[in-house]
């Protein structure tokens, strides 16, 4: 999509083979480098790098005593590493390695799987279980995704009729593991105004309004959690000596991930405008 014409009864999308498509309202669900977003606002912010390159694989090293229902989350000396066991045998792993300049998947995947799994296993040398899960791990097991990004905070969500949702809108990290739960919580709210508040402008703010403030909090907490992954070695021993008191304290499952995880939508509710 190139562009797009606005007139009071309907909205005209212009795409760069020539094609017109005409509809009552224009949802652009089209990604974090979203067209629609820069119509709405050329001033929109871009994605931004974290100072993370992601990684993953299969490694047939099993991790003792892991549990089958369970991810697990390791803050190494240099690097983070989540695994949880796969069925049939081994341990799938993602880890994310502090990196100062951004590369997109296309420049990382340049740099052979070899060479990223010397670094990788030097960088996680000194981790267990994340030094024998990458001794497990063939070289050509690697998947290399490149640089992770997060979306700032989007001043404006709509105009006219023409509306974001998705990471358009709300891209948080990685790191939150929320990215694809939000976008179809969105969706799904868009749905509600649009079936329940006659005129479009008035359902696109309702549709903000329900949604801007549970974003940008799970954007927050990712950001939070991409500081964690790139500490340095001292800031981590430090870390790791206080997280066993803490999680036995303050830092419970229910208060930490409940709002997050047991967010639900009463699809049957009728829509009120704010």
């Amino acid at each position: 999509m190139t562009g797009a014409e606005e007139t009071p009864a309907g909205v005209t999308a212009e795409f760069a083979d020539g094609t017109r498509v005409t509809a009552d309202v224009l949802v652009g669900a089209d990604g974090i480098r979203s067209t629609v977003r820069q119509l709405i606002d050329p001033a929109a912010p871009g994605p931004r790098y974290t100072g993370l390159l992601g990684f993953g694989a299969h490694s047939k090293t099993e991790v003792p005593q892991a549990r089958p229902d369970t991810m697990y989350f390791a803050f190494g000396e240099h690097a983070f590493l989540g695994y949880w066991p796969v069925p049939g045998g081994g341990t799938a792993w993602f880890g994310n390695l502090p990196c100062e300049e951004p590369l997109s998947a296309e420049q990382a995947r340049a740099t052979p799987s070899a060479a990223w799994m010397r670094i990788l296993r030097e960088r996680f040398a000194g981790d267990v279980p994340g030094r024998d899960l990458l001794r497990g791990t063939g070289d050509d097991e690697l998947l290399t995704f490149g640089g992770l990004e997060i979306l700032p905070s989007v001043p404006t969500w709509h105009r006219g009729r023409m509306v974001l949702v998705g990471d358009a809108a709300h891209a948080p990290s990685s790191s939150s593991g929320q990215g694809a739960s939000l976008a179809v919580e969105s969706a799904v709210q868009l749905a509600r105004c649009l079936r329940d508040v006659p005129d479009v402008g008035s359902a696109f703010a309702t549709y903000e309004q329900l949604r801007r403030g549970r974003v940008e909090k799970v954007a927050a907490q990712a950001a939070k959690t991409n500081s964690q992954k790139s500490m340095g070695p001292v800031a981590t021993k430090i870390t790791a000596l206080l997280m066993p008191l803490a999680t036995r304290t303050f830092l419970k499952p229910e208060k930490m991930f409940g709002w997050t995880h047991r967010y639900r939508i009463d699809w049957d509710a009728p829509v009120v405008p704010g």
